[in-house]
């Protein structure tokens, strides 16, 4: 991995970020603190009811998002070029944007015990995933099913 790689890659994302967030009134870019001191993950978000962010963490070869309560999604295409990461983050995008992300979270006791996502493509694919945080019947908790709204 190159700097050089790392930074196109990043410039790509936020300058897709932008493009999202001009399609719609509600909608802006902003910066969460990454995990490098003075480091800047871009977040894209909307003002509206029932949405949710994406954040971004760019890398040369990967790139990992965090979206809803409990979503994180590492992208490993088998060919890492920058133009295969950034079209599946613009897949992921248009399909946070326009409402086809759901989250199911599990909680007990104010702390997220398990979570369950799935992200539904626009030629019908779906991605899907899901993080167990403590095992067992007794850490099982109350269940929130999300499907979040588009951005409008």
């Amino acid at each position: 991995m190159t700097e050089t790689t790392h930074d196109s890659v990043y410039d790509a994302v936020l300058a897709l970020f932008h493009e999202a967030a001009a399609r719609f009134e509600c909608a802006h870019v902003e910066f969460s603190p990454g995990p490098a001191a003075g480091s800047q993950l871009p977040k894209l978000s909307c003002s509206a009811n029932g949405t949710t962010s994406i954040t971004a963490m760019p890398g040369a070869d990967q790139i990992d998002h965090y979206l809803g309560r409990d979503t994180w999604l590492e992208l490993f295409p088998k060919r890492r070029s920058k133009e295969t990461l950034v079209g599946r983050v613009k897949a992921i995008v248009d399909a946070v944007t326009t409402g086809r992300f759901e989250e199911i979270v599990w909680e007990k006791g104010g702390r997220i015990t398990r979570s369950k996502w799935r992200i539904t493509l626009a030629d019908g694919s779906c991605l899907s995933g899901s993080e167990w945080r403590l095992r067992g019947p007794l850490f099982s908790g109350h269940k929130r099913s999300t499907a979040y709204l588009p951005y409008a």
